[in-house]
């Protein structure tokens, strides 16, 4: 048992890096939920009990459905935050030791109203974040990306559009090989 708390936690993703697993998941200790994360060693000793409350998640703000990618050494956890109205993609690195790596969040999406899915990867250097987007009405909804550094810049100044559908898009799921 990672969590041993009331209410629920839900949605969680993995990564192992060769020898610690960074597991992430939607925590609904408190509200608004928010993404804890805990480390496994290769023996399954858990490594941070209880979980940890992701840093740089703004407290009055809900932090959900969280993906998780490691580039062999540290990891790159992104998820979908928002208020009342809207959501956007955050993302932030955790090293092997737990720490997180930046004292501000990525932000992907700063102006957009609903983004619900998001999926992570890694070329065993830099990542890939890609999301899926509703727009109410027409165009449709989009499955967009953007690229981070292992050092936690932004690669690309804007989000790349990979598809548009004007029916609906489900989750994505990404992959990234050299």
């Amino acid at each position: 048992v990672l969590v041993d708390v009331s209410y629920g936690q839900i949605l969680p993703d993995l990564a192992f890096n060769g020898s610690v697993f960074l597991v992430a998941w939607e925590d609904h200790r408190t509200e608004p939920c928010q993404v804890y994360y805990s480390r496994l060693d290769s023996d399954n000793t858990i490594l941070d009990t209880g979980g940890i409350r992701l840093r740089g998640q703004d407290s009055a703000a809900f932090g959900q459905m969280p993906a998780v990618a490691t580039n062999g050494s540290g990891f790159l956890v992104a998820w979908v935050g928002g208020a009342d109205i809207g959501s956007i993609i955050y993302a932030a690195r955790v090293g092997a030791d737990g720490s997180v790596l930046d004292s501000t969040p990525l932000c992907f999406t700063p102006d957009s109203l609903f983004q619900n899915r998001v999926a992570v990867a890694s070329d065993g250097h830099d990542y890939i974040v890609a999301w899926h987007s509703e727009t109410p009405g027409p165009p449709g909804d989009d499955i967009s990306y953007s690229r981070v550094g292992s050092d936690g810049r932004l690669l690309d100044s804007l989000p790349r559009l990979l598809h548009r559908d004007p029916a609906g898009l489900g989750d994505p799921q990404v992959a990234w090989l050299d």
